[in-house]
């Protein structure tokens, strides 16, 4: 398949060369590559595909300039700059014997392909670290985040992941990418490379060198040995039912859980939380 669609609008100069440089990426070479300057949600954008399970969903990379629906998990907000923010989602597919083998779900192994693609292309200023389940924290500020779609089809789990970086400093006349309290930080203000296309080519990369490797439990121990200060940290988590727990995270385990003591020694399996925060 022509990674760039006959029908799309032409793109942007930025972007211009974007098409042939995914075709030569591993396991992007059918994807078509596509660049839209406002939509509500690329995620959203990339599901609406799967809408008729008899018509199968053509892979693609979707870029958006501003998203005005933007979405982390639990329906949360994120607000963009337009110009300094890379809005990304991409389709996947996996079979379901493979799917449910997963030592790391792919969102976790997103998170941890952007940690190896920055980690690659410099050393920043100040450390980045993954916080579980889907966060790039520089200190108390974030850099990006991830969000991932699934969807069965038979034998066969498609997902659209779909993830969010600040590669330039904000501009003052914007509001924040995240409605939580997180400061944002970019790239730029880290010392490093802030092209956008730049970003996405090496965080495609690195996707493509861990997507093959998820039932791998040395991922889990890769992702843990980026966790910094979220490890062992007291901390606050909201279950999806609203129970608020304090406790520390203790371990990630296969699949991509998290074991939590809480406070009053109990030990959880979190699969799920509305939001974990660390006591400042």
């Amino acid at each position: 398949m022509n990674p760039q669609g006959t029908g799309d609008p032409p793109l942007p100069p930025e972007w211009c060369g974007f098409p042939d440089l995914l075709h030569r990426l591993d396991g992007f070479g059918g994807h078509r590559f596509q660049f839209v300057e406002v939509t509500r949600s690329t995620n959203d954008d990339l599901k609406h595909a799967w809408s008729d399970p008899g018509i199968p969903a053509p892979p693609m990379v979707l870029v958006a300039g501003h998203q005005t629906a933007g979405r982390g998990r639990v329906e949360r907000a994120w607000h963009d700059a337009p110009g300094c923010s890379l809005l990304c989602s991409f389709s996947w597919s996996w079979p379901l014997t493979d799917f449910s083998r997963f030592s790391l779900n792919p969102a976790l192994g997103m998170a941890l392909a952007m940690h190896r693609a920055f980690s690659r292309m410099g050393t920043p200023s100040r450390p980045i670290e993954l916080k579980w389940p889907n966060d790039l924290m520089v200190g108390t500020d974030k850099l990006g985040g991830v969000l991932v779609d699934a969807t069965l089809q038979g034998k066969t789990m498609h997902v659209v992941i779909g993830f969010g970086v600040n590669c330039r400093p904000l501009l003052e006349d914007h509001p924040p990418p995240m409605t939580n309290s997180f400061n944002p930080i970019s790239l730029a203000e880290l010392g490093l490379p802030a092209s956008l296309p730049g970003c996405l080519q090496r965080v495609l990369a690195a996707w493509a060198g861990v997507a093959p490797y998820l039932s791998d439990p040395a991922l889990l121990r890769e992702f843990k040995a980026h966790g910094g200060r979220f490890w062992g940290a007291p901390s606050t988590a909201w279950l999806p039912d609203g129970t608020r727990v304090q406790g520390r995270p203790v371990d990630l385990l296969r699949g991509g859980a998290l074991a939590f003591r809480t406070a009053d020694g109990r030990l959880l399996t979190l699969s799920s939380v509305h939001r974990i925060l660390p006591e400042t």
